[in-house]
């Protein structure tokens, strides 16, 4: 301000500041009581993205502005490729669990083939289809299941997914336990 004022420089002080020299808004031009030979308005800025708050300094440019694509918010981890601090989770071991066939020729020498379901003969028909181990059959709907197994009763259907359901249960919460005493077991360096 002192620059547009008639002062010649911005390291020394000027002789005398005045009370008009303090314009805390910087929107209006003051005036001084000094008489100025011709009184200029401020320049005009080119364009609103170039305003400054600090109109009687040169422009200050926008720090660097980076593009945002459409699909990405500026803190997602995909564009800064940050990976996860998630555990990595245990992968399911497939062999965990006993092949369909075998699993159902079990289901009719047990208890839960009492009731005349043979259900061993569905195994050739769900091997054909690629349904080799029970955990394949656990989220199963009963009409894709007897879809997959020609003549096979809704009933019966029902009781091998859930049958299978319980069973994967069961085998998932031993091995969760067993994975948590391995952990918990002290690890001896040689």
């Amino acid at each position: 301000m002192m620059m547009i004022e008639g002062h010649d420089s911005l390291t020394r002080p000027p002789r005398q500041l005045r009370i008009e020299d303090y314009n805390p808004d910087a929107s209006a031009y003051l005036q001084s009581t000094k008489k100025p030979q011709e009184v200029q308005p401020p320049p005009s800025m080119a364009s609103p993205s170039m305003a400054s708050p600090y109109i009687h300094y040169p422009y200050i440019p926008q720090p660097y502005h980076i593009p945002q694509t459409s699909h990405s918010s500026p803190y997602s981890r995909q564009r800064f490729d940050i990976p996860s601090s998630d555990p990595i989770e245990e992968l399911e071991d497939p062999t965990l669990f006993p092949r369909v066939g075998t699993w159902l020729k079990e289901l009719d020498n047990g208890v839960r083939g009492s009731n005349g379901h043979h259900f061993a003969q569905y195994a050739a028909a769900l091997d054909d289809n690629k349904f080799t181990r029970i955990f394949q059959l656990e989220d199963l709907m009963d009409d894709k299941l007897i879809a997959l197994c020609p003549g096979m009763p809704a009933g019966t259907a029902t009781l091998i997914i859930g049958y299978a359901k319980k069973d994967v249960g069961v085998i998932r919460k031993k091995e969760a336990q067993r994975l948590r005493e391995v952990k918990m077991q002290p690890k001896c360096y040689i």
